[in-house]
């Protein structure tokens, strides 16, 4: 996780893929939406904004 000029952005690598969540850091308790990119050596392919988290029950 790095966080810096007011975003958090989490990266992880899979094969020749790169997949990167990121979001804006608020003061609000609320989850910020997050942005997915998907990137084959260095160029993104995927790009999602708006992302929220969705809770589900543990069964």
């Amino acid at each position: 996780m790095d966080c810096s000029d007011g975003t958090c952005t989490s990266s992880w690598v899979n094969d020749d893929y790169t997949y990167s969540l990121s979001a804006a850091i608020t003061e609000s308790d609320e989850e910020s939406p997050q942005t997915l990119r998907v990137a084959i050596s260095g160029s993104v392919v995927v790009e999602s904004p708006g992302l929220t988290v969705v809770s589900s029950p543990v069964g």
